[in-house]
């Protein structure tokens, strides 16, 4: 009878202890998921089709607070200092929406990324007018963030 106490209690031993290992090792393998360091930069071109097609992602790739300008009827000078701005500074929860991509834009919309030595542009423009978006990313700890929008519709 002794024995046989012993071996249930030692049974419900084995099976805890294999329940909490395989526990602790899920939990593990979970963090340790998504807060990987990279080594090298991050592909632009990956990140930025994710970028409009995740919106977790696209949220947490949101350098907060985000500064939004809007110019209406000025000129952007050489030395960006903008005339006629309205510029605001957007939190994760006072940002409406997430930030559209050119493909959700009518089809009179064009978009240019060129690649600077402070990170991307990204331009979204009307051919033959003078409406523009210009939207900033930098390359902060290998991983690619959209940091500033400028809104010129002139």
């Amino acid at each position: 009878m002794q024995k046989q106490i012993y071996q249930n209690w030692w049974l419900g031993v084995g099976v805890i202890r294999n329940s909490v290992l395989g526990l602790v090792l899920a939990v593990g393998l979970i963090g340790c998921t998504g807060t990987k360091k990279l080594s090298s930069p991050e592909d632009f071109h990956k990140f930025h089709t994710r970028f409009y097609s995740d919106s977790a992602f696209h949220y947490s790739r949101i350098s907060f607070p985000l500064e939004i300008q809007e110019m209406r009827g000025g000129e952007r000078l050489q030395n960006e200092n903008l005339t006629n701005t309205d510029t605001v500074q957007l939190t994760k929860k006072t940002l409406p929406r997430t930030i559209r991509s050119i493909d959700d834009y009518p089809d009179n919309y064009k978009s240019k990324i060129t690649h600077k030595s402070t990170g991307v542009e990204e331009l979204i423009y009307i051919p033959h007018s003078a409406y523009q978006e210009i939207r900033s990313f930098s390359l902060m700890n290998n991983r690619w963030y959209f940091m500033h929008l400028l809104i010129i519709d002139l």
